[in-house]
């Protein structure tokens, strides 16, 4: 089950139209999806049409906070038979006061998620809140990734920018970091200017950034306000097929990777441990950190199938090769670089 957050703190960006459109072409793919409305302006809920819902995400917080039992599904709106949906309303905002200082609130999507049964979904998508209040980190939390949606802007980039620093501080707490990956929505191909802000969005986020580009258009918007879908309001439109093309090159890439598990026994003594390789350019960033166990050290990362890798770990600015691996080949100086094959 790939958990992904779709984050921007900066609203109107197309962040709820991605979750709910994204989340309905995936179910087209024949994927089981859930989708968590987990905004209380409860937008991904209104473009739905879920806003009589009998149960919502607040009744499944509260029945959490006062530990009584609970099925997911009993949360559930049922779009189709691949996508199901737990919707949200506006008074879910005051529980962020009510927890306020209460250690489970970092907790309640998790405590969904375990209540899942195994290969019962093979996606789960949140729509966070414009904002870092802990809903927001909650997904943050839990995600494998968190997908940023930004329209042509500047203030669009500061809030991905805003979200990095928050995910590397998330990640001292919880001693991982999701995929962090970018969209860009709202596109007009034929404005000067939005063609200039491409070619700065790619150099700003290279390889994270997705091919998948959405394109402006009127049908997505008029198909929000019918609380349906793209798919299913205009599904020959332009907006129908980038939202379509995005959900393949998503699972794509989920599916041409394979998580490796790098462990490091023992240097319970050292302050931190990467995993470096040619996976990263060699280069130290906070996705490859790992995670301080109770025998040593861990770290699962997403490698693309079908492919050998070098790696080494950075023990306190000491690398050194994968002593528990047998496979390794020489350097151009005639040290060991660890080998691992996906």
């Amino acid at each position: 089950m790939k958990i992904i957050a779709l984050a921007n703190q900066k609203g109107g960006c197309g962040k709820t139209t991605t979750a709910v459109n994204l989340s309905y072409a995936l179910s087209l793919l024949e994927k089981k999806v859930l989708l968590i409305d987990a905004d209380p302006q409860h937008h991904t809920t209104t473009a739905l049409g879920y806003t009589n819902a009998k149960h919502t995400l607040l009744d499944l917080f509260d029945r959490i906070t006062k530990n009584e039992a609970f099925a997911p599904k009993d949360f559930m709106q049922h779009r189709n038979v691949f996508l199901s949906v737990i919707p949200s309303e506006f008074e879910l905002g005051a529980i962020e006061a009510e927890l306020s200082g209460n250690t489970i609130a970092l907790e309640l999507l998790e405590r969904i998620f375990i209540k899942l049964a195994p290969g019962e979904y093979d996606y789960v998508i949140i729509d966070c809140p414009p904002n870092l209040g802990f809903l927001t980190l909650n997904a943050l939390k839990n995600a494998q990734m968190v997908i940023t949606p930004f329209d042509a802007g500047i203030f669009a980039l500061m809030g991905t920018d805003n979200l990095k620093k928050i995910l590397n501080m998330l990640s001292d707490v919880t001693q991982k970091m999701p995929e962090v990956r970018a969209l860009l929505t709202m596109f007009d191909a034929r404005s000067n200017f939005s063609r200039s802000f491409l070619e700065t969005a790619k150099g700003k986020f290279g390889e994270k950034l997705f091919a998948s580009i959405i394109r402006n258009n009127a049908h997505l918007r008029e198909s929000a306000s019918c609380a349906r879908t793209i798919f299913e309001h205009a599904p020959k439109s332009n907006g129908a097929h980038d939202y379509a093309q995005f959900a393949a090159e998503l699972v794509n890439f989920f599916e041409r990777t394979c998580d490796i598990e790098f462990t490091l026994n023992g240097y319970a003594e050292a302050r931190e441990v990467f995993v470096a390789g040619d996976f990263s350019d060699w280069q130290l960033n906070e996705t490859m950190k790992m995670t301080r166990t109770d025998t040593g050290w861990r770290l699962s990362m997403p490698l693309e199938k079908g492919k050998s890798y070098k790696y080494k770990f950075v023990i306190d600015d000491f690398w050194v090769a994968d002593n528990q691996n047998p496979d390794f080949e020489l350097d151009s100086i005639g040290f060991k670089n660890s080998l691992v094959n996906v």
